[in-house]
């Protein structure tokens, strides 16, 4: 599974290159847009280390300039892009690319985006089982909490695609709640995403 997915997103690295269009956002500002929301996991918070699980191109960093963070770690199952990332930020302290699916250092906090969005042909409860086993290992690695995005299944039908996952919003809101007890969703922003946030 890791491995198509790698190669799905190697060849879009490889045609757009540092682009929003290599992790299959339609604009910088929407890829921006969930950074913004998914950090809201961290609030005021300065000096953290943090996990961006599915890093891309690594522009969280860019995002994060501001936020005064202690270490980044990104983590990709594309070595292609794990590559390109560490080229591009070669000179940039504290910061730390790994070509993993999976966490080997726990950090503060993990944020997600988009991970989840392309199953390509995979099965709906190939994708789930997936999904589910994903966000137990980022309770695992992450200290004070994490976030991530999904697809929902609330967008608009004539919009939906066969290679992406809609999910439904209180399946995964149940799961989490469940096993973290410490959970908020939000669903009101004018995006095709609901977001899970997990505390400690």
């Amino acid at each position: 599974m890791n491995r198509s997915i790698s190669y799905y997103y190697s060849s879009k690295l490889n045609k757009y290159q540092n682009s929003h269009l290599a992790v299959d956002w339609k604009s910088k500002k929407a890829q921006y847009e969930r950074f913004s929301i998914l950090l809201k996991i961290i609030e005021r918070e300065k000096n953290f280390t943090i996990t961006d699980y599915g890093s891309g191109t690594g522009e969280l960093i860019n995002f994060l300039k501001k936020k005064k963070y202690k270490k980044y770690y990104g983590y990709d199952v594309s070595p292609e892009m794990v590559n390109f990332c560490k080229k591009k930020y070669k000179d940039t302290k504290n910061t730390f690319f790994f070509n993993s699916s999976k966490i080997v250092t726990k950090t503060d906090f993990l944020i997600s985006s988009g991970v989840f969005n392309v199953k390509l042909d995979f099965s709906i409860n190939k994708w789930e089982k997936k999904i589910l086993r994903t966000i137990d290992h980022f309770n695992n690695f992450s200290k004070k909490g994490f976030s991530f995005n999904l697809l929902t299944s609330y967008s608009d039908p004539n919009l939906k695609k066969k290679t992406l996952y809609y999910a439904k919003p209180e399946k995964i809101f149940n799961y989490c709640k469940k096993k973290y007890r410490n959970v908020f969703i939000t669903h009101d922003f004018e995006l095709y995403d609901f977001f899970i946030f997990v505390k400690k």
